[in-house]
Order: C-alpha cells, then sequence, then structure tokens
C-alpha cells in the first residue's frame, strides 16, 4: 500500500488537467471562482467546494483521495492528513503461486496442520455488536495437532499471530469467546478468531505460528 502524509492543510493544489478540474461558470466561493471535479467520470460534491487561485485549482483533499478508493485519516494533534492507497507499494513483488497460501489450503507446520476455511464479516458477533464505524472481522479455522501439544500450544486461538489489513497496517489483536477449543494429537479441531476493525478495511491475509518455531501467511483476497 502507498501512503502520503499532508502537514497542516486539507486541501492540496494540482494542475486541473490532472484530475479533471476544469474552470467553469459555477460561481464563487470566499471570492474564488468554483471549479468542477470530474474523477473517473463521476462529478465529485464537497461541502467545501474546489476553486481556482492565480490560474491553478484547489481540490478538497478528503473526497477526491475517497474517491481515488484511498483511506484518509486527520490528526488534529500534530495537523497531519495521512492518505493511504489501496494500490501496491512501488517496490511491491506479488508473491508466486508456489508457496502461496489460500484459504482451503491444509498447511503442514512443524507442530499442526493448519485450514482457514474462511473470512466473513459482520456488525455484530453473538451478543456483541460493533460500534459505530466498526465490524468483525471471523475467521474460521480448523488445526490439528502433530503431537501432543505442548503448555504454550494448546487451542486454536494459539496458532494466530497476526491480521494483514488492506491499508498496509497489521493488528496482532483477536478474541475467540467460546469458540477457542482445545487441540488434539491428530484430530481436526474447529474454531473462530475474532477482531473488530475499521469498517473501511478489509483482511488480505492472516499470519499463523505454531509458537513460533514456524510461521506462514494465509491470503484471502
Amino acid at each position: 500500500m502507498k501512503a502520503l502524509r499532508v502537514l497542516g492543510l486539507l486541501t492540496v493544489i494540482v494542475f486541473s488537467l490532472a484530475l479533471g478540474a476544469y474552470a467553469s461558470e459555477w460561481g464563487l466561493y470566499r471570492g474564488f471562482p468554483i471549479v468542477k471535479v470530474n474523477v473517473d467520470g463521476q462529478d465529485i460534491d464537497s461541502d467545501v467546494p474546489a476553486i481556482t487561485i492565480d490560474g491553478r485549482a484547489l481540490v478538497p483533499l478528503r473526497v477526491i483521495s475517497e474517491a481515488l478508493g484511498a483511506n484518509v485519516n486527520w490528526d488534529p494533534g500534530t495537523k497531519t492528513v495521512t492518505i493511504v492507497s489501496k494500490s501496491p507499494p512501488l517496490n511491491y513483488e506479488p508473491p508466486t503461486e508456489e508457496g502461496r497460501y489460500k484459504a482451503g489450503d491444509e498447511i503442514e507446520m512443524t507442530k499442526a496442520v493448519v485450514l482457514i476455511s474462511g473470512v466473513r464479516y459482520s456488525t455484530k458477533y453473538e451478543d456483541y455488536a460493533a460500534p459505530d464505524g466498526y465490524k468483525y472481522v471471523i475467521l474460521d479455522l480448523k488445526v490439528k495437532a502433530l503431537a501432543n501439544p505442548p503448555g504454550s500450544f494448546k487451542s486454536v486461538g494459539d496458532v494466530f499471530r497476526r491480521w494483514n489489513l488492506s491499508d498496509g497496517t497489521t493488528d496482532a489483536t483477536f478474541f475467540t469467546t467460546g469458540t477457542n477449543p482445545m487441540l488434539y494429537r491428530n484430530q481436526w479441531v474447529a474454531g473462530t478468531v475474532v477482531a473488530r476493525i475499521p469498517h473501511t478495511l478489509t483482511i488480505t491475509s492472516v499470519d499463523l505460528t505454531d509458537t513460533g518455531n514456524d510461521t506462514v501467511t494465509v491470503y484471502l483476497e
């Protein structure tokens, strides 16, 4: 994912041709001519319109970024706008199909075999309702211990390491409530791992481990 940090401003100066902003008879905003903004064939509306000053177009950063599929966050403490696009970074090299694990694969690690049945999203999990702006991600998986589980590797949730989110961040927090059964040697045991994430994000992959001796990434998108 690509991230851009902009200090102290909520608008950004751009060449009008690049974003399809062009002068027209749209009235004035604080004495400056309003211009129309079109992104990928769609006219963009904003409570603060785009304007021209000295032949340059100033456009509202948030609505343009979100129209292009990016996530925008404003930190009032540091007066910093952070934009994270959904496109891969410039140096990104997609993993090859060989050795790339996905949901449905039986993945044999040092101490266990793991199979992720799938991932789903919901605003409610059991008796828990997600707060505004968030949703639950629910990961269904099966684990088969290859030996008698040691003390630090006893339940389904112990194979989980972290979530990899669509904005390029990672999150190691999760809960299992009553769906974290104990492991048994050479027996498939099903369980669920759950986390709360912003409603605008998805899970691209998860990292699994068997107490640090072996770690794999399973891709979900």
